[in-house]
């Protein structure tokens, strides 16, 4: 008995196989499988057979002849026992499926323990949640990718076909459900022609076989302008707040009020029109209100963020009269007395003084179809003062009030401050062709007196705008590099070329630029061309970095390229295979084209099962790997063939697998492509054997 018992035994450890099994993956909301095969020479007797499935150290399975589940979504085919599996599945995956799983097999007198890990992955959702712009001015435009996993996303933004790579991307914000959601955003000053250009937001994730993409078109808008109308607060009396928003388009916005960050849901909403809306809120204030914000918070299409306009609330009622009267007398009441005495010698003073009017003062340069501010100070004196704002424009002089500047529909802006000073600010939007040389004049009149200061628009500026590099290759096989600077002024402008690559700098001799042109609003627009050696591109990490200074700008902006950004990275096509017999050579080919410069290493490796092996350039060996002579295509990018020829058997080619790898300076790593698992066909004479040596 103890004889048969060891047999026994030691069939069950020849029958058993306990496999290493490669990680898993899955998709969130499928259904996976977990491949387990514990034994490679069924059928196993279940009555000895113990399984025991664990996830993150908790037990989601057990089987001893008869299936015992924690969860109802985790199950093991108990059929599939005998057949030596014991393969765990799992229904409706979701994040919290992810990690270590690990089985127990226990059989006759065998103990085996094997971890398999489980990837889970979530598809991203892309939205383009921002596309609307104000024209002329920096706007933003947003993407929006949700419902993915892992974190790690990748964005590529797009204008006209050609790479925007300035954006920013936001972190990563996990949801309640373990899945992410991510915004990127890229910065633009849109200008007309940007309507009729499409743009693109395109997402790369581990989950995806392709990137996703959204292609659009941006919709130009006004921003809204915001007014808040009230009475000054009263204690327990109730009044309605009134948030006026105007000027606004598109139509759709979102109006909200808050007390101290808090949103007050007691507010109607009625529009005077299309683009005018009123919102109102009841408020009826406590001493407990006293010193907090009211704000009006408004969401459009055209704003980066929701923009709020604030409103501090203050009770007379509600302040605190704590001072003593002995207080009151031995402090309060002498500063009273010499303050009443030092106003008086002021007053008398002041009679002796005239007013007076400072220098106009502009906050920074004028900037052309911008907002512009001048500030003009005056003193007062004995009476009334009153400001006045002129335009004065080819010797005639008009009152500003009466104006509408061509090409605007608004007129200038007047604000007044009166404090201990009296500030008026003009505010406007400069124009080059109609405000250079134009003379703003503020006019102040007090005691029975007339002052002017006089500002010239001399200095007009409009910052250039760098459009996206234009790389081409020329007859010599120089590389030209063609940069646009656009709507800037004045013409005068500094620009500098430098290539990494270059050993010695001799940007005079590789840069040139074309003649400023001027544009229909006055500025200009200046093509920049830098010329290098296509042989450059073969030193590893090289770019292109051009800098330039500007009247306009208060410090010196950059601009990079990378080799790796430019298009002519080798195009590698699928592999050409005939079908494969046996016995009878085969040519597999493979067409690369569209690359430069002319640096390209190409090898072909053979895989089988888990080797993988180089295919050697040897002429006398079974596998012949030939590469053609490179030729040059119309673009002067290059072209080659690349092939393998060989006779195949089943013993040795059967299921492999060819694959053919590129790699090129402007190529981040190899690139490959591969024939896939190879089907050897028997001809009906073949057998797998040569027939002459049959015969």
């Amino acid at each position: 008995m103890e004889l048969l018992l060891i047999i026994l035994i030691f069939q069950t450890y020849q029958t058993l196989s306990f496999p290493k099994i490669p990680s898993q993956t899955a998709l969130v909301d499928s259904d996976a499988i977990i491949p387990y095969t514990f034994s490679d020479h069924p059928p196993t007797d279940p009555e000895f057979l113990s399984v025991r499935w664990y996830c993150q150290g908790k037990e989601v399975l057990s089987f001893d002849g008869k299936e015992t589940i924690s969860n109802p979504r985790f199950s093991l085919d108990s059929g599939a026992t005998t057949r030596g599996q014991a393969s765990l599945s799992i229904r409706n995956i979701s994040i919290e499926d992810e990690g270590i799983y690990k089985c127990f097999i226990t059989y006759l007198f065998q103990n085996r323990e094997t971890e398999i890990q489980l990837y889970v992955q979530a598809r991203p959702y892309l939205t383009v949640t921002k596309a609307t712009v104000i024209k002329n001015e920096e706007s933003l435009l947003r993407c929006l990718a949700t419902g993915f996993y892992p974190k790690g996303i990748e964005f590529t933004w797009s204008k006209a076909g050609q790479d925007i790579h300035d954006y920013n991307l936001h972190k990563p914000q996990q949801m309640p459900n373990g899945t992410y959601s991510v915004i990127s955003e890229v910065s633009v000053v849109p200008t007309e022609e940007f309507k009729h250009q499409s743009f693109s937001c395109q997402v790369n994730h581990v989950s995806l076989e392709n990137p996703i993409q959204k292609m659009f078109h941006i919709n130009f808008g006004v921003a809204p302008l915001i007014e808040i109308d009230y009475q000054n607060f009263s204690l327990g009396e109730e009044q309605i707040l009134t948030c006026r928003v105007r000027g606004f388009y598109p139509e759709r916005i979102i109006v909200k009020w808050f007390l101290n960050g808090t949103h007050e849901e007691k507010d109607s909403i009625r529009r005077l029109d299309q683009f005018v809306l009123v919102s109102s809120c009841k408020f009826k204030p406590t001493c407990q209100h006293q010193q907090m914000i009211i704000s009006c918070q408004v969401e459009h299409d055209t704003l980066p963020a929701p923009t709020q306009k604030n409103l501090t609330i203050h009770l007379e009622e509600c302040v605190p009269y704590r001072i003593h009267w002995w207080i009151f007398t031995a402090f309060i009441l002498p500063i009273v007395i010499i303050s009443y005495i030092w106003h008086r010698h002021k007053l008398k003073q002041a009679s002796q003084v005239k007013f007076k009017v400072n220098h106009i003062t502009a906050e920074k340069k004028l900037q052309h179809r911008s907002a512009n501010t001048l500030h003009c100070t005056a003193s007062y004196g004995m009476k009334k003062l009153t400001v006045q704002w002129f335009e004065e424009k080819s010797g005639v002089r008009r009152e500003v009030k009466e104006i509408q500047i061509y090409r605007e529909e608004r007129p200038y802006t007047v604000e007044e401050s009166r404090r201990l000073l009296h500030i008026s600010s003009l505010t406007f939007n400069a124009d080059i062709k109609y405000h250079k040389d134009v003379k703003l004049i503020c006019r102040a009149s007090c005691d029975d007196e007339t002052r002017e200061e006089t500002y010239t628009c001399t200095e007009i500026v409009a910052k250039p705008n760098a459009l996206d590099f234009r790389p081409q290759i020329s007859e010599s096989g120089y590389v030209q590099i063609t940069l646009v600077f656009e709507c800037f002024y004045p013409k005068e402008i500094s620009i500098n070329w430098k290539n990494t690559a270059e050993m010695s700098p001799q940007r005079e001799k590789h840069t040139s630029n074309e003649p400023a042109q001027t544009n229909e609003d006055g500025t200009y627009t200046l093509e920049s061309r830098y010329k290098f050696p296509g042989d450059y591109l073969k030193t590893p990490s090289c770019g292109v970095t051009v800098t330039w200074r500007h009247l306009s700008l208060d410090t010196e902006y950059k601009k990079y390229l990378k080799s790796t950004d430019l298009p002519w990275r080798p195009q590698i096509g699928q592999i050409c295979k005939p079908p494969i017999l046996i016995n009878v050579e085969v040519h597999l080919e493979c067409v690369i084209s569209n690359y430069f410069p002319d640096k390209l290493t190409v090898c072909w490796y053979k895989n089988r099962g888990v080797s993988r092996e180089k295919l050697p350039e040897n002429p006398g060996g079974r596998y012949q790997v030939k590469h053609s002579r490179r030729d040059e295509q119309e673009d002067k990018t290059f072209k080659c063939c690349t092939s393998v020829t060989f006779t195949p058997t089943l013993a040795d080619d059967q299921g492999a697998e060819f694959i053919c790898r590129v790699q090129h300076p402007l190529l981040e790593g190899p690139s490959e492509t591969s024939t896939g698992n190879l089907e050897v066909l028997v001809r009906e004479h073949d057998d797998g054997e040569d027939p002459c040596q049959k015969a």
